[in-house]
């Protein structure tokens, strides 16, 4: 009975969120994921020797990848194998199905060399692996977002778990990002920018610990490109892809002791002037992080939230004194112990221990706040007000197309028959 509420309540919300959750209590040990391109393959030479997992691919081998780092990948996967010049001098990055295949073939191979196993399955179809593979327990998606809502509703209408890369966006009938060099995800059809992508990470705490519920009102700025058409500057329309750089302000209203709060988030190297706080220390704004302001004062952490401190330096120093607190030091590795961390957690949600953190059904209101921003951005930075139970923009009825997405016939979002 939870797991059809879950699901009938996951499809509802996935229709604008694209997100939606089972929760089993009896759950065999072994679960595989499914993972593609470069951000798949990475996840596999992390997590390559995790007794709990097992894996499945869909894209096939290749070297026209796109990532970060022109080695870092190879350089990873080569550690995870064992093998220190492993495609050294290929042509490009490598991903896809087949170097998937090889990492967890590799790893099960060093880990039960006296044994035999029937190695590793890769489809390019979801829907043949979850038709065919009767033994699967879990589904990592790490898809282009347009994707997400219908394989993870499909995977949890067959009872299996379900981990998404990330859970917000597209548009906010499906919702869910992701951004590599706006290769998908600067494109409305694929994704929802730059907030969508990072916003994910870094304002999930920030909700969490204000308790925020859906924005009542969302504006954005974003920037633009001009052109010359006959010797006239003209603005271009941005009709097909998300700006390059943007600002948006979201406003929340009261709740409980809570008073109504302003949140504003900047991308593209736009950043807030530098706080009279920091010009005291004789420090700038760091390329990213978080910036709380309140009534008595301001507070600086990471991007994700890590190592908050007070500013100046001398009311932290004067705040650690009074509450006899010892100063602190930044740990290295802190970011992959916190990745550990995460997957440690979702396998012991599989097994039937409690939710995690990132619980599909806490992720409503940030994906409708991303939804809301990323529709604010497609019209050109217009001011939206937003009724959350009746899922509707109030001031500008034309937005709300933004909010719905037609399917093709066999792939409409349900969560019925479970």
């Amino acid at each position: 009975a939870r797991r059809h509420d879950v699901c009938d309540r996951a499809a509802a919300r996935a229709r604008r969120t694209g997100i939606c959750s089972s929760q089993r209590e009896d759950q065999p040990r072994i679960h595989r994921l499914r993972h593609p391109g470069t951000q798949g393959n990475a996840p596999h030479a992390r997590h390559a020797g995790d007794p709990d997992c097992r894996r499945l691919r869909s894209i096939k081998d290749g070297h026209d990848y796109l990532d970060w780092s022109k080695d870092e990948l190879r350089v990873s996967i080569a550690s995870a194998l064992g093998k220190p010049d492993w495609r050294r001098g290929a042509p490009g990055i490598p991903g896809g199905r087949e170097v998937a295949k090889e990492i967890i073939e590799t790893a099960y191979a060093n880990r039960r060399a006296p044994r035999k196993f029937n190695g590793c399955a890769s489809y390019a179809d979801f829907r043949e692996l979850l038709e065919n593979e009767k033994d699967l327990n879990a589904v990592k998606i790490m898809t282009p977002d347009h994707l997400h809502a219908t394989i993870a509703i499909a995977a949890m209408k067959k009872g299996k778990h379900v981990l998404l890369h990330k859970t917000d966006r597209q548009p906010a009938s499906r919702g869910h990002p992701n951004y590599t060099h706006a290769v998908f995800r600067g494109w409305y059809e694929f994704g929802g920018g730059s907030l969508a992508d990072m916003g994910r990470y870094s304002l999930w705490p920030v909700f969490r610990l204000f308790d925020l519920d859906a924005p009542i009102a969302v504006e954005s700025r974003p920037s633009h490109l001009c052109m010359l058409e006959r010797n006239v500057a003209i603005t271009i329309r941005r009709d097909y892809s998300f700006p390059a750089a943007c600002t948006i302000r979201f406003k929340f209203a009261a709740k409980g002791n809570r008073l109504p709060l302003d949140l504003f988030w900047y991308d593209g190297s736009m950043k807030p002037p530098t706080p009279e706080e920091l010009e005291e220390d004789n420090h700038e704004l760091e390329a990213e992080g978080l910036m709380f302001i309140g009534d008595k004062g301001k507070i600086l952490a990471g991007f994700r939230g890590q190592s908050p401190r007070i500013i100046p330096e001398r009311k932290m120093r004067e705040y650690r004194t009074a509450k006899n607190m010892p100063e602190t030091t930044v740990r290295r590795g802190g970011h992959e112990r916190a990745r550990s961390q995460a997957i440690a957690q979702w396998v012991g949600a599989c097994k039937g221990s409690q939710a995690t953190h990132g619980d599909f059904l806490l992720a409503g209101p940030i994906s409708d706040a991303v939804n809301l921003g990323a529709v604010s951005l497609r019209l050109g930075g217009r001011r939206l007000l937003f009724d959350a139970a009746a899922m509707k923009v109030t001031n500008l009825p034309e937005a709300n197309k933004c909010l719905i997405r037609e399917y093709r016939t066999g792939w409409e979002l349900s969560g019925g028959g479970v």
